[in-house]
C-alpha cells in the first residue's frame, strides 16, 4: 500500500485475520445463547471471555487502522473513482459493525440485543467476503492501469 509505512498492509491483514477468526470462534456461542440453537460445540465460559476480549481489542485496532486508511487510501482512490462500490460497502459495514458491537453488549432490551447480535454476526461474515472482493478488484484495476500506462 503506497503512502503507508513498510509492513502496514501486513499489519492490516493480520489484525483483520484476528478479528475474523475470533468472530468465527464466537459464532457458535451466539447461536446457542442468543438463538437457543443446539450447536455441537462452543467456547467454554473462560475461553469465551478471552476470545471476546481479543475480538474487542482487534476491533479497536481495526477502527484506528480504518482512520489511517481514510486519511490516504480512501480519499485518494475516491477522487480517482477507483473501487468505489466495494469501498463504500466496506465503510458502511464497518460503521454498522461498530454500532451493533456496542449495542449487543449494552442494550438492555433483550430483543434489541438479539437483533444486534445476529445482524452483527451476519454482517461480520459478509465483511470478510467484501474485503476479499475489494482487494481482488483493486489489484485487478491496478494491473489494468499499469498495463495501459506501459502499453
Amino acid at each position: 500500500m503506497s503512502g503507508y509505512p513498510k509492513g502496514f498492509g501486513a499489519f492490516l491483514y493480520a489484525v483483520c485475520a484476528v478479528l475474523a477468526a475470533s468472530g468465527l470462534l464466537l459464532t457458535p456461542t451466539v447461536l446457542d445463547l442468543r438463538l437457543e440453537w443446539d450447536v455441537p460445540w462452543r467456547l467454554s465460559g473462560g475461553q469465551r471471555m478471552g476470545v471476546a476480549a481479543a475480538h474487542t481489542l482487534a476491533a479497536l485496532v481495526v477502527t484506528g487502522v480504518i482512520g489511517a486508511l481514510w486519511a490516504v487510501h480512501v480519499r485518494r482512490n475516491w477522487r480517482q473513482r477507483r473501487n468505489r462500490v466495494t469501498g463504500a460497502m466496506l465503510v458502511g459495514a464497518w460503521v454498522f459493525l461498530a454500532l451493533t458491537g456496542v449495542a449487543e453488549m449494552y442494550l438492555g432490551d433483550e430483543s434489541a440485543g438479539l437483533w444486534a447480535s445476529v445482524t452483527h454476526t451476519g454482517v461480520g461474515a459478509l465483511v470478510v467476503v467484501l474485503l476479499a472482493a475489494h482487494i481482488v478488484i483493486g489489484l485487478r484495476s491496478r494491473r489494468i492501469a499499469t498495463a495501459a500506462a506501459d502499453g
